[in-house]
């Protein structure tokens, strides 16, 4: 990891109670040094997502040569990812879920079956590469669209806890990158060019919008 990938998880001035979410994370290394920031005196957790599997493969060996036993690895699309911070740390859980459970066993007027129909879109779980021990028994939330009664379609966020911090690696093109430039002045400019490599304007405006569509799920997370 080069000084300019550090530079970016130290911005996020992590801290120990932090829930961490690295878009676009592998092969891991700032995952990695973002885990030996956090610690494990809070009840901060890191939660990595990227879509190519062979990649994640890398990533999911780091977090065990490390022992990351707070980090999660999914293996899906960053632009539609929507699984809640753990809301289980140990014996630690969150608040929002205490509080959650307490409004379920207290609805009294909902017979049991209407309330599992209710519930149960909500607490649907997505399938971690990588689960560390320490949330290993976290439920996974996902943000999903639920009918209610009246039979209108909204988004619930009911339990689904925020990440403090949010980093979004997204694909780029190098061109500006020095290294990639050297390399490219050594195996001779004419195969860069020819492969739509560098400065390619359907490769720069496909990267452009895939670039908004991660930062704007990141957002939302």
């Amino acid at each position: 990891m080069d000084a300019a990938s550090g530079a970016a998880i130290i911005a996020l001035d992590l801290q120990p109670n932090d829930n961490y979410l690295e878009i676009c994370c592998a092969p891991g290394s700032k995952l990695c040094y973002a885990a030996d920031i956090i610690g494990t005196t809070g009840t901060g957790t890191l939660t990595g997502v990227d879509i190519s599997s062979e990649r994640m493969r890398i990533c999911k060996n780091q977090m065990k040569k490390f022992n990351v036993e707070r980090g999660r690895l999914f293996v899906c699309d960053g632009t539609t990812f929507d699984v809640s911070a753990p809301t289980r740390v140990g014996k630690w859980v969150s608040p929002e879920v205490l509080k959650q459970a307490k409004k379920e066993s207290d609805s009294n007027n909902v017979k049991r079956k209407e309330r599992e129909t209710l519930i149960e879109p909500a607490v649907k779980r997505i399938r971690a590469v990588y689960s560390g021990r320490m949330i290993r028994e976290d439920q996974q939330l996902r943000k999903v669209t639920v009918t209610n009664t009246d039979e209108i379609s909204e988004e619930t966020d009911e339990g689904f806890l925020k990440y403090d911090k949010v980093l979004v690696d997204a694909e780029c093109t190098h061109d500006g990158s020095v290294v990639h430039l050297l390399k490219y002045a050594q195996q001779g400019w004419e195969r860069a060019l020819d492969k739509g490599k560098f400065l390619d304007q359907d490769r720069i405006q496909g990267l452009e919008q895939l670039q908004r569509r991660l930062i704007d799920n990141g957002y939302r997370q």
